[in-house]
């Protein structure tokens, strides 16, 4: 089975930078993450961006680069905050792929940070899913159109 991973940013490739005391972009440390994991992908990088600043251009660019993707299987790293958008507009395109879309709540590059427990979580729901589009955080594997992000409890829930 050939694996995908699509970069696009999020919290969990920010890392801290001193000079301005604020959380960024810097070198991904997505590779560390594949590898450390033994993750047979490939990894290919769209764009670093946070969710909350994802244009509608950019949103159809992953959609576009899913679709026209020779691999089935697309884990697509995103930004929590509009995670759910993007997964209803893969949802509209109606890709015959199976799309497992993660992120972190906690930057990859901070110590306790979810990042790997949700890549993992993702990778393995990706291979024993059928097609359609699916969120994985948090221990939960949801369809695209079923859940949201509790902001209060800073974890993925059941859509009410």
């Amino acid at each position: 089975m050939s694996i995908e991973i699509v970069t696009t940013g999020g919290t969990i490739d920010k890392v801290y930078d001193p000079l301005s005391g604020s959380m960024c972009f810097g070198k991904t440390l997505i590779p560390d993450l594949v590898l450390n994991g033994n993750l047979g992908a490939s990894i290919t990088p769209l764009f670093q961006v946070d969710s909350l600043e994802m244009s509608t251009e950019q949103r159809t660019q992953i959609v576009d680069h899913c679709r026209l993707s020779s691999n089935a299987h697309i884990l697509l790293l995103h930004g929590t905050d509009t995670m759910t958008t993007t997964a209803e507009a893969l949802l509209t395109a109606k890709l015959d792929k199976v799309i497992v879309i993660t992120g972190a709540m906690i930057p990859a590059s901070i110590e306790g940070s979810d990042a790997a427990t949700n890549l993992g979580l993702a990778y393995g729901a990706l291979q024993c899913s059928g097609p359609g589009v699916y969120i994985a955080m948090n221990g939960q594997v949801f369809w695209g159109d079923a859940c949201e992000k509790d902001q209060d409890l800073g974890l993925f829930v059941p859509k009410s």
